[in-house]
């Protein structure tokens, strides 16, 4: 079972403060809600070349460059993220009464070498990412709490983006487990003369 290294886009996303708003609801309308919500995000991120990788309670692990990769694994990322934020309004707006109002999401994405493939045991394995780029990811996405749903993403993101989205500067980062500060970004949407 042995791993390969690739380059790849990790997505992370998580719904701001569910597991407060879940705890008011019937859990039959949590099912519902997460098991639509789950199903509409997976599309996005299928329909721009990615993978679900593993859902984390009401988070999502994504992945663009792996098991398939393609030329556009960050441009593919950020502009899924940009479906998913779209698509959570339509979610709302369907699950409003059930909800007692809206949720936000965070999207964090980073882009670098990770190692996939089949990790685990005898009883159980999954196919799966590991490394540095999929934990900065998951911190970039927490970077998010307090903006309702941002998108943040690392310059090594951004690099290979420039053309399809505009994206401001947030500044410098301290990332817990990284040596040296990380500038990120905030995508504020898809450039109009991006290329369709």
């Amino acid at each position: 079972l042995e791993g390969e290294s690739r380059i790849v886009s990790v997505l992370m996303s998580d719904i701001r403060d569910f597991t407060a708003m879940g705890a008011t609801m019937d859990p039959k309308d949590v099912v519902s809600f997460l098991n639509s919500y789950f199903a509409a995000m997976t599309a996005c991120v299928k329909r721009h070349n990615g993978t679900v990788n593993k859902f984390i309670g009401d988070g999502i692990l994504a992945i663009f460059g792996a098991p398939v990769s393609y030329i556009e694994n960050r441009g593919n990322a950020v502009l899924a993220a940009i479906e998913m934020v779209e698509e959570l309004k339509e979610i709302n707006a369907a699950y409003a009464e059930q909800l007692g109002g809206a949720v936000h999401i965070g999207i964090g994405i980073n882009t670098g070498e990770v190692i996939v493939g089949n990790i685990g045991s005898e009883d159980r394995i999954e196919y799966t990412v590991i490394g540095d780029t999929v934990n900065v990811a998951s911190r970039i996405e927490r970077l998010t709490k307090g903006h309702a749903d941002a998108i943040f993403i690392s310059r090594s993101t951004l690099d290979g983006v420039k053309d399809l989205v505009e994206a401001k500067p947030l500044g410098a980062f301290e990332v817990r487990g990284k040596a040296e500060a990380i500038d990120l970004y905030q995508v504020a949407g898809r450039r109009p003369t991006a290329p369709a």
